[in-house]
């Protein structure tokens, strides 16, 4: 049966809404510091949805952020036609589908292209290094067989594969790769790094690598 609900958006004090205690979803500072700067700037235009019990199903992040900026009110919507079961659900579930999309770079490019990069929320969210791999490059339909750097063997094929996901991965573990090699920049980490994951995943001429069992 489908659960059809009106969404009435509601001002509630901050004081009066409760963090969901067992939330799965971790919060880190830089999440937090982006969702504000997002606010701040552009206004609070994600309501935080809570339950009967003002305990938040979606929106910790935001509650978060909120907090950070001393707000005294947020815009919520309350549920209250959901089971339990079904509330723990949608809290596991609102973070989870998000990720299943993935980004046309294309369409990214031209969206960004129009908006004030300088807004602190960009370089929260995405980074200077992050912002230019999009801008200047884009999708790449043609392979780019890259060098890796020295003492470091292999080709990577960029730009195919590397996602804002996996890119940000990359750029946290750079200085695991770097290890004593300071002369490393951070691009060559990601190289080294990306060049890994390839022949990994894809094997050294672009196969796929079928798991052992």
């Amino acid at each position: 049966m489908s659960k059809t609900s009106p969404s009435v958006i509601e001002m509630l004090p901050l004081e009066a809404i409760h963090p969901y205690q067992n939330n799965p979803r971790v919060c880190p500072t830089n999440a937090i510091d982006a969702v504000a700067a997002s606010i701040e700037q552009l206004g609070f235009r994600n309501p935080i949805i809570v339950d009967k019990n003002n305990e938040i199903i979606c929106g910790h992040t935001r509650y978060q952020a909120a907090t950070k900026l001393g707000l005294s009110k947020v815009p919520c919507i309350k549920v209250t036609d959901l089971s339990e079961k079904d509330v723990i659900a949608l809290r596991v579930l609102d973070n989870k589908t998000g990720e299943l999309s993935r980004w046309d770079f294309d369409l990214l490019k031209l969206e960004l292209e129009q908006v004030d990069l300088t807004l602190e929320v960009f370089e929260l969210s995405y980074g200077h290094m992050e912002l230019d791999s999009i801008l200047n490059t884009g999708n790449q339909e043609e392979e780019e067989e890259v060098g890796a750097p020295a003492g470091k063997k292999g080709v990577v094929k960029k730009a195919i594969y590397m996602d804002l996901g996996q890119y940000a991965i990359f750029k946290k573990v750079a200085d695991i790769y770097r290890g004593g090699d300071k002369d490393l920049t951070d691009a060559e980490c990601l190289i080294g790094i990306a060049d890994q994951w390839f022949v990994a995943t894809q094997g050294e001429d672009g196969e796929d690598v079928e798991e052992s069992a």
